[in-house]
């Protein structure tokens, strides 16, 4: 399984929150999904592709890990 983030420049986050972030991303992920590979990266637009969540519900469970995340360490 893989989960790629990009996270959009105009967020003008430090590099120091994006990596708090990929950590505390990597940390709830790894709990639930152990095989998922996970990236985090900068670029034109924030957005995210999961690939091998088959089940609606696992892609519903890694979807809500994101958006908790998201909005409790970024503050957005």
């Amino acid at each position: 399984m893989r989960l790629d983030v990009t996270i959009s420049r105009e967020q003008n986050l430090s590099q120091e929150a994006i990596q708090a972030f990929e950590a505390e991303l990597h940390r709830q992920v790894i709990a639930v999904f152990p095989a998922t590979k996970i990236s985090v990266h900068v670029a034109g637009s924030s957005g995210f592709e999961m690939a091998g969540f088959t089940l609606e519900s696992d892609q519903q469970t890694l979807t809500s890990i994101l958006q908790d995340i998201w909005q409790q360490d970024i503050g957005v």
